[in-house]
C-alpha cells in the first residue's frame, strides 16, 4: 500500500464525492449504549476484547431456537442484558438474559451478517436484505428505516454525537441521524460489507470488493485510499491501542497500517486461505485473525507469528478476546473454541451446527453466539463441579429403574450437546409404543418417567421393551422389563 496513493478509477470517483455529500447538521442524540458488549466486535476501534473474566468450565445454560433459520448475524448486549441478533428469518430476536423471548422484529428481509449496534437510549440499528437500515426501539417496534439501492451486509457503528455509519452493497457508505435523516454517502467501486471502525481522531476505515481500504475523515471525505491485491468482504478494520489499523482480505493477507495510510507490515499464511473474519487485540497487544482453519496470533510491532490454533474446517468466526487473554471463536467444524493465552486448547463446545457470528461476552463472562442450525446459545462458567466440560461428557441411557417395572418407569439420560434427540419406547418386534421426550439436549443429566402407557393411553402389555435414545448421529438401546 502506498502512501495516500488514490489509483485513477477511485479518484474519478471521488471527484464526484462533494456532489454527494449531505451537509446536513448531525442531530444530537444517544451515544453507543454502555453496556459488556453493544455492537460488532464488541466497540468502534473493533478489538473485540472484553473487561469480562473468561470460562474455565464451559455450563451450557439455555440455547433459543430462531424459527429454525440460520444465524450469521453477531449478537450485541443491552444494558439490561437483552441479547440482540439477526437470523435468516428476517427477525431481529430480542432474548432476556435466561434464554426467553422478549420479542422479536420482523423485517422485510433477511438479516445477514450485519449485527446489531445498541445507542445509549436503546435503539437498536441493524441492516437487512431488503435494501434497508433499521432502527427499532427498545421494544421492538420501528423507529424509523431507509431504503437504499442494495442489501446491507454491513455491521453498523455509531459515532459520539448518536450518528450511525454502515455500508451498503449499493458500493457507498453512508451516515444518519439518530432521526433518520442522511448525513453523507462515500461512494466506492463495488459493494461495501466491510463494517466501519473509527480511530481516535474521528476517521472511519473499511474496506471494500473494489480491492480498496479507505479512510474517511468525520465530514465524509477522503483522506486516504489504499489498494490491496483482493477484494476485502466481510473483514473489518480494527485499530489497536497504537492507533495502528489491522485487516484482512481475500488476496490472503493480514496488513498493520499506519493512520496515515502508510503500511506497517503484512502478513500471509504458509497455507494461502481468504480472510473474512476481523482481527481482534489482545490487552497485551497481540493480534488475534481467523484465517482458514486456524487462527494465527501476531506481534503488533512486527507481523511476526506468536502462535496457531488449528480448527478442523474453516473459520469465519471474528475472535473475541476475555481480559485475561483467553481466546473465543467458532468454526464450520461445528465447534466453539475457548484456546488459552499460549495458543493452547482450554475446552470447546459442539452445537452440532457451523458457527459463523462472533462470539460476544457478557459481563459475568458468559459466552453468547448464534449457529447455522438457528439455535442461539449461551455458555457460562460451571458452580461447584456441576457441570461436565463438553469434550468429557458422556453420551448415555441409563438402565430403566425400577427393574422390573410394575406402575411406572425412570428413564435417566444424558445428551452433551445441543442437539436435537427423541427417548421412544419399543416392542420386541419393533413397533414404536410410545414417545416419551422429543427435544434439545443438554449438558447434564435429564430425567423422564413413564407411566407404563402407550400414545393412547392405554397400560402396555407385561414383557420386554426396548427404550431408544437417539440424536442425528448417536443411538443407544436399554431393555425394560415389565409386570403386571
Amino acid at each position: 500500500m502506498s502512501q495516500h496513493f488514490v489509483p485513477p478509477p477511485i479518484a474519478r470517483v471521488l471527484a464526484a464525492c462533494s456532489l454527494l455529500l449531505l451537509a446536513l447538521p448531525s442531530a444530537s442524540s444517544a451515544q453507543l449504549a454502555s453496556s459488556a458488549w453493544p455492537m460488532f466486535h464488541r466497540d468502534p476501534t473493533h478489538r473485540g476484547l472484553s473487561p469480562s473474566p473468561s470460562i474455565h468450565t464451559p455450563l451450557a445454560r439455555w440455547a433459543f431456537q430462531a424459527s429454525d433459520s440460520i444465524i450469521e448475524s453477531s449478537p450485541a448486549i443491552g444494558p439490561d442484558g437483552t441479547i440482540y441478533f439477526g437470523a435468516i428469518d428476517g427477525r431481529l430476536y430480542a432474548v432476556r438474559p435466561d434464554g426467553s423471548l422478549r420479542w422479536s422484529f420482523l423485517a422485510g428481509g433477511a438479516l445477514r451478517y450485519s449485527s446489531p449496534a445498541i445507542a445509549e437510549d436503546g435503539t437498536i440499528y441493524v441492516g437487512a436484505m431488503d435494501s434497508t437500515f433499521y432502527a427499532v426501539r427498545p421494544d421492538g417496534t420501528l423507529r424509523w428505516s431507509v431504503t437504499r439501492g442494495n442489501n446491507f451486509r454491513s455491521s453498523p457503528l455509531i459515532l459520539p454525537n448518536g450518528d450511525v455509519v454502515v455500508g451498503s452493497s449499493d458500493f457507498n457508505m453512508y451516515r444518519f441521524t439518530a432521526a433518520g435523516d442522511s448525513v453523507w454517502r462515500f461512494p466506492t467501486l463495488n459493494f461495501v460489507r466491510s463494517s466501519p471502525a473509527v480511530g481516535p481522531r474521528g476517521d472511519i476505515y473499511f474496506g471494500s470488493w473494489d480491492t480498496h481500504i479507505y479512510a474517511v475523515s468525520d465530514s465524509g471525505s477522503l483522506r486516504w485510499a489504499g489498494t490491496t491485491g483482493g477484494i476485502i468482504n466481510l473483514s473489518s478494520p480494527t485499530v489497536g491501542p497504537d492507533s495502528m489499523i489491522y485487516i484482512g482480505g481475500r488476496d490472503k493477507i493480514v496488513r498493520a497500517i499506519r493512520p496515515d495510510g502508510s503500511l506497517r507490515w503484512t502478513y500471509s499464511d504458509s497455507i494461502p486461505d481468504n480472510i473474512d473474519t476481523t482481527p481482534a487485540v489482545r490487552s497485551d497487544g497481540i493480534v488475534v485473525v481467523g484465517m482458514g482453519s486456524h487462527i494465527d496470533a501476531l506481534y503488533s510491532a512486527t507481523g511476526q507469528k506468536l502462535w496457531r490454533f488449528q480448527a478442523r474446517h474453516e473459520v469465519r468466526s471474528s475472535p473475541a478476546v476475555a481480559i485475561d487473554r483467553t481466546v473465543y471463536f467458532g468454526s464450520d467444524d461445528s465447534t466453539l473454541y475457548c484456546v488459552e493465552p499460549d495458543g493452547k486448547l482450554r475446552w470447546k463446545f459442539s452445537p452440532n451446527s457451523s458457527i459463523r457470528t462472533s462470539p460476544a461476552i457478557g459481563a459475568d463472562g458468559t459466552v453468547y453466539f448464534g449457529a447455522e442450525n438457528g439455535r442461539f446459545y449461551a455458555i457460562g462458567a460451571a458452580v461447584s463441579g456441576v457441570a461436565v466440560p463438553q469434550q468429557t461428557a458422556q453420551f448415555d441411557l441409563l438402565p430403566p429403574t425400577p427393574g422390573p417395572a410394575t406402575s411406572s418407569a425412570t428413564l435417566r439420560f444424558r445428551v452433551p450437546e445441543f442437539t436435537r434427540a427423541r427417548l421412544e419406547v419399543f416392542s420386541v418386534v419393533g413397533a414404536r409404543v410410545a414417545v416419551l421426550w422429543s427435544g434439545m439436549g443438554s449438558l447434564g443429566e435429564r430425567s423422564i418417567a413413564w407411566n407404563l402407557r402407550d400414545y393412547r393411553g392405554t397400560r402396555v402389555a407385561a414383557g420386554v421393551y426396548r427404550v431408544r435414545l437417539t440424536t442425528g448421529r448417536s443411538s443407544v438401546v436399554r431393555a425394560l422389563v415389565v409386570l403386571r
